[in-house]
Formats: C-alpha cells, sequence, structure tokens
C-alpha cells in the first residue's frame, strides 16, 4: 500500500507542476524556481516511470533550452541548475553547460569556504551554501572535475560555524540554531567528509572499522537535531 500511494502522490504532483508550467506558457514563475522544479522532475524521473520526466520530453524540453541557455547570477541559480544538469544525459552541450556553470558557483564561494548568496553579498545563509556544495557534489558525481581543496574549504567552513549548542543558524550572524539549519550544517559535514575520503560514525558514541571514526562535531549535531525533532514532536 505504502509504495502504491507514494507513486499515486507522486504522479498527482508531477500533473500539478507540469499543470502550473504549461499556464505559465510553458514556464515557470522565475529561473531559480524554474531549475528547482525541472531539477526535481528529473529526479524523480529516475524512480518513476513517467516519459514525461526527461529532459527531452515535450513537456520539459523547452524550459530546459531556455534555462541552458541563461547565465546564473545567483547561487542558488548556479546551484539548481547545477543539479538538474547532473541529472541529464551528458552530450557534449550539456557537459559545457554543466562545466560553465561549475566555475560560475565557484566565483561564490569565499577563500574561507562560505557561500555568498550572490557577487558582493555580505549576508551568508545557510541553506543556499548547503545547495551549492551538494550541487558541486552532484557535479562531479555526473563527471565533472571539481578541485579537492574545495571540500576542505568548506568542511572547515561548516565546522568553524556550529553554535556552542551543536546547531546551525540559519543566517551566519543569528546566534540561535533550529532543526532545518541544524539538517542542512549535518548533512553538509558528512558531504565535505565522504568527499575526502573520511567515514564519520554514523551512530554517536559507535566507533569500529565498520561504523567509521568518531567526530566530535557530528556528534554533537546529531545530539542537538534529535533533540530538536523530539521537541518538536512532544
Amino acid at each position: 500500500l505504502f509504495p502504491y500511494t507514494t507513486l499515486f502522490r507522486s504522479k498527482r504532483g508531477v500533473d500539478y507542476l507540469l499543470g502550473q508550467q504549461k499556464k505559465a506558457r510553458g514556464a515557470w514563475e522565475n529561473s531559480t524556481q524554474a531549475w528547482h522544479l525541472v531539477y526535481a522532475l528529473l529526479e524523480l524521473g529516475h524512480c518513476v516511470d513517467d516519459p514525461r520526466l526527461r529532459e527531452n520530453s515535450a513537456e520539459l524540453s523547452g524550459a530546459v533550452g531556455r534555462l541552458m541557455a541563461e547565465r546564473p547570477e545567483t547561487a542558488l541559480d548556479a546551484s539548481f541548475k547545477a543539479l538538474a544538469l547532473g541529472q541529464m544525459r551528458f552530450t557534449p552541450e550539456v557537459k559545457a553547460a554543466a562545466v560553465q556553470t561549475r566555475d560560475i558557483l565557484l566565483t561564490f564561494i569565499r577563500s574561507d569556504g562560505s557561500v555568498s548568496s550572490r557577487a558582493g553579498a555580505k549576508t551568508l545563509n545557510t541553506a543556499e551554501s548547503q545547495w551549492a556544495y551538494a550541487a558541486l557534489a552532484g557535479l562531479e558525481d555526473a563527471g565533472v572535475e571539481v578541485e579537492p581543496g574545495i571540500w576542505k574549504m568548506g568542511d572547515q567552513w561548516w565546522r568553524s560555524n556550529q553554535l556552542k549548542d551543536g546547531g546551525w543558524p540559519d543566517i551566519r550572524v543569528l546566534p540561535n540554531s533550529n532543526a532545518a539549519a541544524t539538517a542542512a550544517g549535518l548533512g553538509s559535514v558528512y558531504l565535505m567528509g565522504s568527499r575526502m575520503g573520511v567515514v564519520a560514525a554514523a551512530e554517536v558514541g559507535k566507533e569500529g572499522e565498520n561504523v567509521g571514526r568518531r567526530d566530535a562535531i557530528i556528534e554533537l549535531g546529531v545530539k542537538k537535531l534529535l533533540g530538536d525533532f523530539n521537541a518538536e514532536s512532544g
């Protein structure tokens, strides 16, 4: 029953999103939203047998073609474009766009590993930083080279911005953490470690050959995250 319900709801979601695109004459509200939705639909296409969920389908090809020609102006735009490109067949055209998007995305990453939302911006957003590094990982998985030093920079930045309570804030300058930002921070620390070949212990307090090494940052983050969700669930 659960798989059937999930697939049914997924199909309804696809119908809705593509219907919104049709109402908007083949496009969504803005580039950020468009690339986010194209990425989500292509990703869903890996587990749902729906011919509409292909980059060359009648439903998506127009949006993909227009977006391929656009140059991202923000880190979030570049991130979602990179993630979407990573879901496509790597034709020479797609690979060229992926390499270009990687280069653009790297311009938003500062020397300390932080991610600017746009050129010259001072405010650092945890969610935007998470998407940027996830996008680079997606491109690397698709075959686009990413300088290994990027992962070390990102690891140092994420670790240095963990708060004393073990969580991460939405915005770097805020004093309080929340569950969503903590999940983003914790996931990003795991991601940076995996890219550098480091396997952290998945369970707090356990260590060994098949589990990974102990990591105080991750242990503190896991405890904080579990505490936040337990508090929210009552």
